[in-house]
């Protein structure tokens, strides 16, 4: 398990809990295989499902980071992965 404090917090749409930082767990096959089906071989949208599913947050909260730290944990779930 990993945290990342977000250098820009969200609101979760489904939640409207305030995300200051997120726990980030090692994904499992099961995770990559749920996240490419439901993102239908978009790239962006694997990441997207990924990190919600590692995170244990809404697609809709991932949809609603700041473009750095999507990029910052799209970097951190590759690390996690290897």
């Amino acid at each position: 398990m990993e945290t990342y404090t977000l250098k820009h917090p969200v609101t979760d749409p489904d939640t409207q809990q305030e995300l200051n930082t997120l726990t980030l767990r090692r994904p499992k096959v099961k995770d990559v295989k749920l996240a490419v089906q439901a993102a239908k071989g978009n790239d962006t949208d694997t990441a997207i499902h990924m990190i919600s599913y590692i995170a244990s947050i809404s697609v809709a909260a991932v949809e609603e980071l700041d473009l750095g730290d999507f990029a910052e944990l799209s970097d951190r779930l590759g690390k996690l992965s290897g």
